[in-house]
């Protein structure tokens, strides 16, 4: 329900919180991919990290991290690619765009 608040930081926190619960959180990774093309940038790094940290539990949503790497926003761009190191071999195929940063 906090994914989908109002408020970007209440969107942002409730990603990281999720992600802190590593491949616990793995029923809720299409919930939090929801979060990549929100609107703000917070919230899309937040959302990326929080993937990242479900590890191979994320990697259906894996090609959705990746389109993250041509973000504007450097810090979006770095936490979709620590999420993709994250995902393992699902991941492999952005190996050369993430290489590209």
């Amino acid at each position: 329900k906090l994914l989908m608040h109002k408020n970007c930081h209440v969107r942002g926190a409730a990603a990281k919180a999720l992600g802190q619960m590593g491949e616990a959180a793995a029923p809720f990774a299409a919930d939090v991919a929801k979060l990549l093309i929100d609107q703000h940038g917070y919230v899309r790094a937040a959302a990326a990290k929080a993937l990242g940290q479900m590890g191979e539990a994320a990697t259906p949503v894996a090609a959705d991290v990746a389109k993250l790497l041509m973000h504007k926003n450097c810090h979006v761009r770095g936490a979709a690619a620590k999420a993709l190191g994250q995902m393992g071999e699902a991941a492999a195929p952005f190996a050369a765009d993430v290489a590209k940063l």
